[in-house]
């Protein structure tokens, strides 16, 4: 199968809810800005983005499409579909248990998640509402995304990509018109919480609308096979754990930055930045490489048609995203939050906040996105033991990390703590498969790397000069003058890269040119 198709299909579709959901965060923003009933709801709400982010991205992925083409290639694919529909039916009962068991230790939950809340009645009272609130759509979503992973093994790929779409696009709505209805804060955000969970109902709705058109479908043979559901909590339960591993390293800094006022809201607008391009490389490499490669009869490693392992194609596109966007998320840190964030009750001293953190987690961008192409031979071996160790090894160093940083460096010890431990995981899965001899890296793709780094330095030092000779741009009163000026330099950024890319070797014209003629 080609993967350029159906990667640029899940793209494109990720980039609109991205977008979305960045324009959703720009509202929330406005409205409550960093305060105590900011960092009450952005810590209830930290869990449910990070499951929603995690599954997205194809985290139930690792556990199901692997077991379900194994399903279709030996037994048929009405038995697969009886797998599926025995799945979702057992999902649907156990997430209904656990969400129910989550309300009634909101409390403990919450405490768990922000620390820091301990002492400080004003911001643990409403988080544990706002997260009692939103609870629902965490099962709502795990569900949806549980149906995604079946439309994704049938390389059915747009309904799964669009249904996140749809939730952010219902939230932004809801968001625009809750400060109509209600007054206060704390209300506000109570409005808010509770639209999420009605978000969930929809994203399940338009996946099971798309799935109830797969062949065979939700049909339930007898008798059940238990044994392949013990299979997929046994593979789903780690890998979740796995590829969700950039989000938990967050939840865990964030858990450091409940003691201090404002760092649980900085560290989570700085996080929505991030994430942004992380997104893309995570739902390509967790749909579309992973369908392609546990598609394939058996395990082995598979040879493309020029003799190069098939992860490494996949690795060069990713580095060719995140290393740029690191630079630039780095370099352009102050403006970026400036321009986007810095209104309403958004002031700024949360910009410098924000923007400290930013630049602590633009680092770890490019070990992320590699994390999410080395993550995917585990799982089309149906191992997630490996793949979860790594990430409670990075787990780990980031808890670690954060306590030693946090004290003298603040919220950018906390971000550059996030990045230590992504680069532990990387490095771990990397050293892991080139010792079983499931990855080769190569020549060809050392040298793009290095062409590519090469190409993303002289764009930003490029970008920084510019920068600094556009700061009346930048900081103009105007927003569209401000919003325009940072666009410019983006562009200019981008095509500056593009050329030193092709210069340096970081892009292979021949692939380019086969691409076109295709």
């Amino acid at each position: 199968m080609s993967l350029l198709r159906p990667a640029l299909i899940v793209g494109l579709a990720t980039a609109a809810s991205r977008l979305l959901g960045f324009a959703r965060d720009v509202a929330v923003a406005g409205l409550l800005g960093a305060g105590p009933v900011a960092d009450a709801f952005l810590a209830a709400v930290r869990l449910p983005n990070a499951l929603r982010r995690s599954l997205g991205e194809g985290a139930l992925n690792a556990g199901f499409v692997p077991i379900y083409a194994r399903l279709r290639r030996q037994h048929g694919s009405a038995q697969a579909a009886s797998f599926a529909g025995h799945a979702i039916v057992a999902a649907g009962l156990g997430l209904t248990v656990l969400t129910a068991l989550a309300m009634l230790a909101a409390s403990a939950l919450m405490l768990a998640l922000a620390p820091g809340f301990a002492g400080d009645p004003a911001r643990l009272a409403p988080a544990r509402t706002y997260l009692m609130l939103m609870l629902p759509f965490v099962g709502l979503a795990s569900l949806a995304s549980l149906v995604g992973a079946w439309l994704n093994a049938e390389q059915r790929f747009l309904a799964a990509a669009a249904a996140p779409a749809t939730v952010n696009a219902l939230l932004l709505a809801a968001y625009t018109a809750i400060p109509r209805w209600v007054t206060g804060d704390a209300a506000v955000a109570g409005a808010m919480a509770a639209a999420l969970a009605l978000a969930g109902a929809l994203q399940l709705g338009v996946v099971l609308a798309a799935a109830r058109r797969l062949p065979h479908a939700f049909r339930l043979l007898r008798p059940p096979p238990w044994r392949g559901l013990a299979r997929l909590l046994v593979l789903g339960a780690p890998g979740l754990v796995a590829s969700a591993s950039a989000q938990m390293l967050v939840l865990v800094a964030a858990g450091v930055a409940s003691a201090e006022a404002g760092a649980v809201s900085w560290l989570y607008y700085a996080d929505r930045l991030f994430q942004l391009p992380l997104s893309f490389a995570g739902v390509a490499a967790g749909t579309v490489l992973l369908a392609d490669m546990a598609g394939a009869a058996g395990p082995a490693v598979r040879r493309g048609g020029d003799g190069r392992d098939p992860l490494n194609a996949p690795l060069e596109a990713a580095l060719a995203l995140a290393l740029p966007a690191a630079v630039a998320l780095a370099v352009l840190a102050e403006p970026i939050v400036r321009i986007l964030f810095q209104r309403g009750a958004f002031a700024a001293g949360d910009t410098a906040g924000t923007a400290a953190a930013l630049a602590g987690l633009a680092a770890g961008l490019p070990c992320g996105v590699v994390t999410k192409v080395l993550l995917q031979p585990f799982f089309a071996r149906e191992l997630a033991v490996l793949p979860l160790v790594t990430g409670l090894a990075a787990l780990a160093v980031t808890w670690l990390a954060a306590l030693f940083l946090a004290g003298p460096l603040g919220v950018a010890g906390l971000a550059a703590a996030v990045t230590a431990g992504l680069a532990v995981q990387a490095v771990l899965l990397g050293g892991i498969l080139a010792a079983r001899h499931w990855w080769r890296p190569d020549g060809v793709l050392a040298g793009r790397f290095a062409g590519l780094l090469a190409a993303s330095a002289v764009m930003g030092l490029v970008v920084a000069a510019l920068a600094r000779w556009g700061a009346p741009a930048l900081a103009a009163e105007s927003l569209l003058l401000r919003a325009a000026a940072l666009a410019g330099l983006c562009l200019t950024g981008l095509a500056v890269y593009a050329v030193a890319a092709l210069a340096f070797g970081g892009i292979d014209r021949r692939v380019l040119a086969r691409r076109r003629a295709a």
